[in-house]
């Protein structure tokens, strides 16, 4: 019985180590969607580095969810999805902040089929509902994308 307290007690210093971080230096977003975030640990153990948590230790808005992994000056956070384009996510732990911007909603291609049908390619997934709230904005791109390949396929002939 002695040692499985003893054993609890452990556990429970791990976990309270593992928490007493605050965010520092910002965000940025890794090769493969990993997202490195500065933080400034309470005290510096180094057992705690490389260790996976499936916990929520930061609080998001919109929400996200994934894995984090402990490093010596920054955690690694595992998305569970891709970041979705365009969506700034507020994220905190206690006092402290950060924000991870999921990168630029854009147009990544278009292909003119008729006179007024085309086919709109974007680097993220995009809601018939969302498409029409900003459906001015893809207009724009989409006419100016339009207009530079007849620019370029008159010149070619």
């Amino acid at each position: 019985m002695n040692y499985k307290l003893m054993g609890l007690s452990l556990s429970c210093v791990l976990a309270a180590n593992l928490s007493a971080f605050t965010l520092e230096g910002g965000s940025k977003i890794l090769a493969g969607g990993a997202v490195s975030l500065g933080v400034e640990y309470a005290q510096k153990d180094e057992s705690l580095i490389g260790k996976v948590t499936h916990k929520k230790i930061i609080e998001c808005s919109p929400e996200i969810s994934g894995a984090f992994e402990y490093g010596s000056d920054s955690i690694l956070f595992y998305p569970k999805k891709p970041l979705a384009k365009g969506v700034s996510y507020s994220c905190k732990k206690g006092e402290s902040k950060v924000k991870i911007y999921g990168g630029d909603f854009e147009l990544s291609g278009i292909t003119e089929y008729a006179k007024d049908t085309f086919l709109a390619v974007f680097n993220d997934e995009v809601s018939e509902e969302e498409f029409t709230a900003n459906f001015g904005k893809a207009k724009h791109q989409i006419q100016n994308r339009s207009q530079n390949s007849k620019k370029l396929s008159n010149k070619a002939t």
